[in-house]
């Protein structure tokens, strides 16, 4: 077989290049399995023969990802009457068949275990319309009506309105009754089960169990019989053993447990399992608590007690409710002391997070660990979710580390919630947390995850009675497609995250192989950005603003370049992003108010200054809060007038934190320096809050001029901002102006400043100068003060 075309994800799938396919077609085929080729080629005769299309999955090696799941659709065409031509494509699938196969198997176990037991599943269409029971051998298939048929005639009545009317009070129900057996018989049943889905606000449907208790009065006389028994286990146990009140007063410990506790039996009965439990837990016990509320069970759960001496003790738990017939509902919890097992869960404090009890990212590295050694056992995959929040920061500088803390609880309380307590959830880092999702790598399931927690977390938190919006980013990775150990399927993560905050944040992607490539090139890009920063290769480019009504030049912006050793100017786009995420970003942020208050003094000096030099403020820079008191100092030490100095920060900066940016530029106004508002209009709630802000001007956003013609709705939008300027005393600007046309739309609407390549494009202060002299010669521009 020959290839007269390949694709050049060839490379990516079978780790071969395209050119090594042409010269040796026999190189692809020497990546399957001996079976696996036999099957591939009995499959391609057999479709060639009939002409008909070959679709089939095939077992494949790959030389870095081990064993893979490889589709294969191709259909056949006949050519000359010779040879069969197949055009087609390759896909690799391991993922989706991995996940196929556990969903079999977990079904198939579940069949099993219910076809074992008296408990029979059921199935409710709270809209009125069918009920499915069964689906184990023992139990076939019934439509509503012939359900409702093998009720007892005395119990018919009731049992329907008691069972819906409980769900749809309390979301769950319990009712006993008569059934009919298939000897004419009757036994007595009890269906329990709880709402599964709503719409609307509304249960829609409800899932249960119908189990057999003829037989349960004969087991409970067997555990009154074997009561001293049971009570000898439950003291001689090995592992902690007790029962809690619904309120978590102790009833009964045994003497593991008080061994564990280092409490006696007759202190503990005075204690509850709060008194035990760290205060930290507050967010994850909140998770185990509702597990016992809608599933009666809770657990495995990795926690800390508070020993008797005052240290802490890990531990790990399980329980369930017991509802008796006669009393009161317990808690009957098993606790494994985890002291012994310090190589694998620690004693210390490290293990966990202090403050939302999660597993810390030591403990979060060794179950990831865990969890790939069990994948690898049972032929399964997993994926690793990264969360990072958006804009953490700012309030811990604003607010304080309490408030921080809150928005950490909460933020896994909402985690915990989303991935329903499957898999693992750790704080991993200051504002960032992980999860491991066992058996799980289908790239739909996962997007549907990922898109749920980034519209949760993008809901506002609550802090000190003011509504935060934080936000987060999501890097996805799956195992084994991504990464066969725990160290590089969380780098993997970490790269998804990059590409994800490299996009505006807000949103989640998944590894691919590229965005390794791109880590080193980044890498490369942020060493060269250091030696810039020290070598003195970045400059202050500036773009003259020009008054509409008078076409005097009113300011200058500046605008960052990189003059590369190679000659090359790098534009913003290039290095910022870079300098964003390695925390250079505040040392170029430094160097741009230096550099333009120098060169405020140097036009000053050669009265050429007309109007205010701007310079663009990052989002990271306002988020630590000292940004006036930076520009404070570096005004002192150039000697520039703050009169001459304009900032400008974008709509989204200021809308993160209002009130907290409200604060922030109210100090930069009392030092005299002007605030301007860049990208006006793309942002959300804008107008609403712009009244408050002590700002003096506006700035069109560049998007809306790209279509600014007569009567559209840009030329309308551009229009609705100047009213609203002029009704402000705000200056407005418009930026991105490249015709006639454009800039004079804007003078008939009334707009007061644009700057643009219709002037000309950013300049080095030697050009600039030499603009300043032509530009002069033409409109009399002034020499001395600001054009205010």
């Amino acid at each position: 077989m020959a290839f007269s075309r390949v694709g050049g994800a060839v490379e990516d799938l079978f780790g071969v290049r395209p050119d090594d396919v042409y010269r040796a077609p026999g190189v692809l085929f020497s990546r399957f399995p001996r079976q696996s080729l036999k099957d591939v080629q009995a499959d391609e005769r057999r479709h060639a023969a009939g002409l008909s299309l070959w679709q089939g999955v095939y077992v494949m090696r790959h030389p870095e990802r081990g064993t893979r799941s490889l589709l294969i659709r191709a259909r056949p065409s006949a050519a000359d009457g010779r040879a069969v031509v197949w055009r087609g494509l390759a896909e690799d699938v391991t993922c989706v068949t991995a996940w196929q196969r556990r969903r079999h198997a977990q079904a198939e176990r579940l069949r099993k275990v219910l076809d074992a037991t008296r408990d029979h599943p059921w199935e409710l269409d709270l809209t009125g319309a069918t009920e499915v029971t069964g689906g184990t051998a023992s139990c076939p298939l019934y439509t509503l009506d012939s359900w409702r048929a093998l009720i007892h005639p005395d119990d018919a009545g009731r049992v329907m309105p008691e069972m819906l009317g409980q769900l749809m009070r309390d979301g769950r129900c319990r009712v006993e009754f008569r059934r009919a057996l298939s000897d004419g018989g009757w036994t007595w049943v009890v269906v329990r089960g709880r709402v599964t889905l709503r719409e609307k606000g509304r249960p829609a449907r409800a899932m249960g169990l119908r189990t057999d208790i003829a037989a349960w009065p004969i087991h409970q006389l067997s555990v009154v019989r074997n009561e001293g028994m049971l009570q000898a286990m439950f003291d001689h146990a090995p592992i902690g053993m007790a029962r809690n009140a619904l309120d978590g007063t102790f009833l009964d410990v045994n003497r593991t447990f008080q061994a564990m506790t280092g409490y006696s039996r007759e202190d503990l009965l005075k204690l509850s399992y709060w008194d035990l439990t760290p205060t930290t837990y507050a967010a994850s016990e909140a998770n185990q608590l509702e597990a016992i509320d809608t599933d009666q069970c809770y657990g495995p759960y990795v926690k800390e007690f508070i020993h008797a001496g005052g240290r802490r003790i890990p531990v790990r738990l399980n329980g369930v409710l017991v509802t008796p017939d006669q009393g009161q509902p317990y808690i009957w919890s098993m606790i494994e002391d985890l002291s012994g097992r310090e190589e694998r869960v620690g004693r210390d404090e490290g293990a966990f997070d202090p403050i939302t009890g999660l597993p810390s990212r030591r403990h979060f590295g060794l179950r990831l660990e865990t969890a790939i050694e069990d994948a690898k056992r049972d032929g399964l995959a997993l994926a690793v979710i990264t969360v990072d929040l958006d804009r953490f920061a700012p309030i811990n500088a604003a607010f304080g580390h309490k408030a921080g803390d809150l928005v950490l609880q909460e933020v896994s309380q909402r985690l915990s919630a989303l991935t329903e307590g499957s898999g693992t959830l750790a704080r991993t880092g200051g504002d960032e947390f992980s999860i491991i999702l066992p058996g799980l790598a289908d790239h739909d399931e996962l997007s549907r995850l990922g898109s749920r927690i980034v519209l949760d977390m993008a809901r506002p938190f609550p802090v000190e009675g003011r509504d935060l919006r934080l936000g987060a980013s999501l890097g996805i990775a799956c195992f084994p497609a991504d990464g066969g150990d725990a160290a590089t399927l969380s780098l993997r993560s970490d790269l998804a995250l990059s590409l994800a905050k490299s996009a505006g944040g807000g949103t989640f992607r998944f590894f691919i192989p590229s965005l390794s490539r791109r880590a080193g090139h980044l890498m490369e890009i942020e060493t060269a950005l250091h030696r810039a920063v020290a070598q003195d290769e970045l400059e202050i480019h500036y773009q003259p603003k020009i008054d509409l009504k008078t076409r005097q030049v009113r300011g200058f912006e500046g605008l960052m370049r990189w003059r590369m050793p190679d000659g090359h100017l790098a534009m913003p786009d290039f290095f910022i992003p870079v300098a964003e995420t390695s925390h250079l970003i505040h040392a170029l942020g430094d160097f741009a108010l230096h550099r333009v208050c120098r060169d405020i003094v140097d036009l000053r000096a050669k009265g050429l200054i007309s109007g205010r030099l701007s310079v663009n403020v990052s989002a990271h820079q306002f988020s630590d809060g000292s940004l006036p008191e930076r520009i404070r100092d570096i005004l002192a030490v150039s000697g520039a007038s703050a009169e001459d100095l304009e900032v400008e920060l974008t709509e989204s900066t200021i809308m993160a934190d209002t009130s907290r940016a409200i604060d922030a530029l109210r100090r930069i106004r009392a030092l005299g320096v002007a605030v301007s508002v860049d990208d006006f209009g793309t942002g959300h709630s804008s107008l609403a809050y712009l009244r408050r802000l002590p700002v003096t001007g506006v700035k069109i956003d560049r998007s809306f001029l790209e279509g600014l013609r007569p009567n559209t709705s840009e030329a309308r939008i551009a229009e609705a901002i100047v009213r609203l300027g002029r009704e402000l005393a705000l200056e407005v600007t418009a930026e991105g102006v490249e015709t006639e046309a454009q800039e004079a739309l804007l003078r008939t609407i009334g707009c007061d400043v644009a700057q643009g390549y219709l002037y000309t494009r950013a300049l080095a202060m030697p050009d600039l100068l030499h603009w300043l002299a032509d530009y002069g010669a033409q409109h009399s521009v002034p020499d001395g003060g600001p054009a205010d």
